[in-house]
């Protein structure tokens, strides 16, 4: 039975290249917007590195999970504060959006 590489690096490369649409789509929204397009970039020529040689090792793979876990993290928790202070920003409490 042969394995192609096609099922793992499709993933790979479809999600950063939606963070970089999203990135841009937002860019006036966000102040930080080029942090997800930067990592969204990152992300995608690590896709294609891991994705051209179907023989990478184990080690690689967790490694490379384990950075595009951490950056994604990184990424969600200063959303996170920017969505909250725009919150505030229009008047709501902690934790909501709307004004109260």
């Amino acid at each position: 039975m042969t394995t192609s590489s096609s099922g793992v690096s499709r993933p790979a490369i479809d999600k950063p290249a939606i963070s970089i649409i999203v990135a841009i789509a937002t860019r006036d929204e966000i102040s930080i917007w080029w942090v997800q397009l930067i990592v969204g970039i990152v992300e995608v020529l690590i896709g294609f590195w891991a994705a051209g040689y179907w023989g990478r090792s184990a080690a690689l793979l967790v490694i490379w999970v384990g950075v595009i876990a951490l950056t994604r993290g990184i990424t969600e928790i200063v959303f996170a504060f920017k969505l909250r202070s725009a919150g505030k920003s229009i008047g709501g409490g902690p934790g909501t959006l709307a004004p109260a």
